[in-house]
């Protein structure tokens, strides 16, 4: 302890102490200095305790302060609420591909524009390198789609007469789809499983009173430009520049 004048300083150059008292007549005005900090005050007496550093990491503030702790929750939450309204370069790519797809068929006026829009967003992958390998796979899977259900249609539409609007024709594209799959398997293709399903069922559940042989050879055209698209996208330059920060933290 140390007089000066009418102050009376209080050194406490050390933390050996969680807190202490001091007392002072009335009429002092009195500074504390506690080390570090400062305090003044006119009470008789005070309590000082002797505090930590400030903290400035998050760490630290949410172990000392718990207001700080909600206030730095309730602000993680609003960041990542707002992350996953980011799109990725893929979404965004996604809907260029389904965008040219559409238009393209707007153009050609087919009946049928569903077809290549699938296939784009079921082609389309992060990087130009994995989309040509799928890309190859889906080709092939596309093909042998496209002949197994011209010989489906053929054999149970216009050979036995069966309505293709009726629950027999549709328990038997059920079953149908099995051997489809297998077919696939034994080509050692499995990453083609989705596209070959979707084109045969697309094939088989919305053909009208076209010819069998057109439609499925329309229904393959149509896939075929959804993988074109989806290729073509991934390819140009000024869309392969991804961005950190956004949903594709997972690119699958």
């Amino acid at each position: 302890m140390e007089r000066s004048g009418q102050q009376l300083f209080c050194f406490l150059p050390f933390s050996g102490f969680n807190e202490m008292i001091c007392s002072f007549p009335q009429n002092h005005s009195t500074a504390f200095r506690p080390f570090p900090y400062h305090l003044t005050a006119t009470e008789t007496s005070i309590r000082i305790g002797l505090y930590k550093p400030i903290p400035h990491s998050q760490e630290e503030i949410m172990e000392t302060d718990p207001n700080r702790t909600a206030e730095y929750n309730a602000a993680d939450k609003a960041k990542q609420a707002l992350h996953h309204l980011v799109p990725g370069m893929r979404i965004i790519k996604t809907a260029i591909a389904v965008f040219l797809c559409l238009t393209l068929d707007f153009l050609r006026a087919t009946p049928y524009p569903i077809q290549s829009s699938v296939a784009a967003v079921i082609c389309l992958q992060p990087d130009i390198r994995s989309s040509r390998v799928i890309a190859g796979n889906r080709v092939i899977g596309t093909f042998a789609a496209g002949i197994y259900s011209y010989l489906f249609m053929l054999l149970f539409v216009e050979k036995f007469r069966i309505d293709p609007a009726g629950y027999l024709f549709y328990c038997l594209v059920a079953a149908g789809i099995i051997p489809l799959i297998l077919i696939v398997l034994m080509l050692k293709r499995p990453g083609s499983v989705i596209i070959t399903s979707v084109v045969f069922l697309i094939i088989c559940l919305t053909k009208g009173q076209e010819d069998t042989l057109i439609y499925a050879i329309d229904r393959v055209i149509d896939t075929l430009l959804g993988i074109t698209f989806a290729l073509l996208v991934n390819w140009f330059p000024l869309l392969n520049r991804h961005r950190s920060d956004t949903t594709e933290n997972n690119p699958e």
